[in-house]
């Protein structure tokens, strides 16, 4: 792509000290991580490859906007919408990566760290609780609701 070889040397040249290149590939590790748990958990949840487009094509128009979020922060990583976003569940990691091409506060970098850290605490839990709840029942029909619900309930003590 002889068109992208530019774009690929001015994002370079943003990265002007090696820290930055930490905090891009630790912020990258927790988007995958948080994203990959909400997948992991839509999967559990079905049974077959049918039930899991049923329940996977919903979750993916879920996670659509914490994908489009940074295009908009790109244009002002260091603004309003960028600190704010850079605090918000979910959306902490990808706001992150973009702003690691700037100059982030200390105190944005470390609670979007906090908050990217317990956000993906708290979905490894949920998935567990997605998981556990379809293992005892393998041969339930399978739907997008049921998932949340199995998503949200709260967990029995035995």
């Amino acid at each position: 792509f002889p068109t992208a070889k530019p774009i690929v040397f001015n994002v370079l040249a943003t990265f002007t000290n090696p820290l930055q290149v930490l905090q891009l590939f630790t912020f990258f590790a927790l988007a995958y991580l948080t994203i990959g748990a909400f997948f992991l958990a839509a999967g559990s949840a079905a049974t077959s490859i049918t039930d899991a487009q049923a329940i996977v094509a919903p979750a993916t128009m879920v996670t659509l906007p914490v994908f489009m979020l940074p295009i908009a922060i790109a244009y002002a990583p260091d603004g309003g919408l960028g600190r704010v976003a850079s605090y918000i569940p979910f959306f902490a990691p990808f706001t992150m990566m973009v702003r690691s091409m700037g100059s982030p506060d200390g105190i944005d970098i470390l609670g979007a760290l906090v908050v990217s850290i317990l956000t993906l605490w708290w979905m490894i839990r949920l998935v567990a609780r997605v998981f556990r709840a379809n293992l005892l029942r393998p041969d339930s029909a399978t739907s997008f609701l049921g998932f949340l619900r199995d998503l949200w309930r709260a967990p029995k003590h035995s």
